[in-house]
């Protein structure tokens, strides 16, 4: 039959727990990340780093994954393709509303929500899993920068 539409977070509820546990060990082999890389678009990865270096010069920037990649070198990659970003800019943290914030970037609902309890500005990159919770939205990355950049 047709794939199921990815609307929420939590995968296992959608594809079952062994069928998850697939899925996050295909995420933790470095293959997977390089073939990741092999097949960006690479005019969007441009005018995502440009994004960044403009954003770096106005906001102290950081980059938030929840996800423990220690174990795979996407970050590595991620580091090397995007190079403006220094090590020191990288947290990893899986309750990341802990942090101080005046604007989050993020696709996961949960924690936009416990961000704007705390009164933090919350920018939601829209996908079907997040279309439930409402607060300012774009598309991609590239245009949420854009609108941030305007503004300062």
């Amino acid at each position: 039959g047709r794939p199921q539409m990815m609307t929420s977070w939590h995968i296992s509820d959608i594809i079952g727990e062994d069928e998850a546990q697939n899925f996050y060990n295909i995420l933790n082999q470095d293959s997977f990340w390089d073939d990741v890389i092999k097949n960006q678009d690479l005019l969007y990865t441009r005018n995502t780093y440009s994004r960044l270096v403009l954003l770096m010069q106005k906001y102290d920037l950081y980059i938030v994954t929840a996800t423990d990649y220690t174990k795979s070198h996407k970050l590595d990659l991620f580091l090397n393709l995007y190079d403006c970003i220094n090590k020191d800019q990288l947290i990893l943290l899986s309750d990341k509303w802990l942090l101080d914030a005046d604007i989050i970037i993020d696709d996961k609902a949960e924690t936009l929500q416990k961000f704007a309890e705390k009164g933090t500005r919350c920018v939601k990159i829209y996908h079907p899993w997040n279309a439930w919770y409402e607060c300012e939205s774009y598309p991609h990355f590239i245009i949420a920068a854009n609108r941030l950049l305007g503004e300062v």
